[in-house]
Parts: C-alpha cells; sequence; structure tokens
C-alpha cells in the first residue's frame, strides 16, 4: 500500500508526515489553488499512490459544527453537481476509530468561503456540512483512476465566521506560510487583525483535532 495525501497546507502535511513515519506515505500540498492541486493530485498517482487521502482544515456550513470538530463526510460534492462517494470499506474503518467524528457530504471549492453570508447563501443550495478547496479535486482524480478515497479534515472556522484576506494572503502556492504577506495585508487593513486573531484560535483547535487522529487514517 502506498498512501498519497493531498493537503491544502504545510502545517497539515507536517502533521500527517509526523503522525505516519513509518508508512510509505506521499504528502503533496497545493496551496489552496486549485491548479496546484489538480496537478498534485495526478503526481500522487503517477508516484504509486494505491489509495488517496484528503487531509486538513475545512469551513462550517452547518450551525452545530464547531472549531475543531472532525468530518469524515460519506460524499464530497462539487460546485458543478459533481458527487463521489468515499471508500466505504475504509471510511468504516476510520468511523469506528474516531467515534467523535460527524458524517453527510463536503463541497469542495475552487475559492474559498470566507464569509458567513456566503456559507450561508452555499449552505441554501448544497446539502453539505462543510467546505474545502482540495477535496473534490482528489476526489475526481480518485474516480478518474478508480482509486479508493477518504476524507479526514478538522473545522477551523464556523459558519458564522469571518476568514479575513489577511490569511489568504498568509498561504504560499506550496502551502507554506508567508509572514510578510500578512503583515502587508494588515497594513492595509487594519481592520482585520481582530477576525485574523479569531482565526487563529480557531484553527488551532482544528491542527491539534488532525494531530490526534492523523495516526488513525490508515486503511488497514
Amino acid at each position: 500500500m502506498r498512501l498519497g495525501v493531498l493537503c491544502g497546507l504545510e502545517r497539515e502535511a507536517r502533521i500527517i508526515r509526523a503522525a505516519l513515519p513509518d508508512v510509505d506515505c506521499d504528502v503533496r500540498c497545493s496551496g489552496a489553488i486549485s491548479e496546484n492541486a489538480a496537478r498534485r493530485s495526478e503526481e500522487l498517482v503517477a508516484a504509486g499512490a494505491t489509495h488517496l487521502l484528503s487531509f486538513g482544515l475545512a469551513g462550517a456550513l452547518e450551525d452545530h459544527l464547531r472549531p475543531g470538530d472532525l468530518i469524515l463526510p460519506e460524499q464530497v460534492m462539487s460546485a458543478e453537481d459533481e458527487v463521489w462517494a468515499v471508500n466505504g470499506a475504509w471510511r468504516g474503518l476510520a468511523a469506528e476509530r474516531m467515534r467523535e467524528a460527524a458524517g453527510g457530504a463536503i463541497l469542495g471549492l475552487d475559492r474559498a468561503a470566507r464569509t458567513a453570508a456566503q456559507k450561508l447563501f452555499i449552505r441554501g443550495i448544497f446539502d453539505a456540512a462543510a467546505v474545502d478547496m482540495e477535496s473534490h479535486i482528489l476526489a475526481r482524480c480518485a474516480a478518474a483512476h478508480a482509486l479508493p478515497l477518504l476524507v479526514i479534515r478538522a473545522i477551523s472556522d464556523d459558519r458564522r465566521s469571518l476568514i479575513p484576506r489577511a490569511a489568504m494572503a498568509g498561504v504560499g502556492p506550496n502551502g507554506e506560510d508567508r509572514i510578510l504577506n500578512v503583515l502587508a495585508s494588515l497594513a492595509h487593513r487594519p481592520n482585520e487583525i481582530g477576525a485574523l486573531a479569531k482565526l487563529g484560535i480557531s484553527s488551532g483547535k482544528g491542527f491539534r483535532t488532525l494531530g490526534r487522529v492523523a495516526g488513525l487514517a490508515l486503511p488497514a
């Protein structure tokens, strides 16, 4: 078995690598850029991945989901009305190990849902519990190559939270942190400091959840 993992952020990638040091695991980061996600997904397959995992943070669309909550969706959706099922046996095993995880569907978007109004609008159209920016692309790739897929996501922002532009500016094309970009963005939008601090706290809860469950991601 060779596990191929797609993340948006390098911090997510470090978590899964650290949790599976002795596993044949190939981890790639997209930097929350859809073109990169498609490219990295195909790279995972070309490198011999036999199982594909979408791993990282997600934004809540449902009111009951809070930062740090764990999502193990049964389905992945796209804004183009595509729907893919994750691998049932793999998800069932993961659900036994991660009993606190919520189910449902996750919606993949090519652009971030930053505001409460955007999330409310999206939830009115799609029956999804959360959103991310990688799972739909990896699901599309998994279906094209007939490979088993699993999605493990932790909530970083609830339905009413704002993702400030400074946070988006701080992500490089390979998922790396770009602190200087964050500071430059805040210099132009100092009113985002509060929202950025709140997101830092809530995403920290999501990262801690990912660290707790990452070692349970294997299909066997």
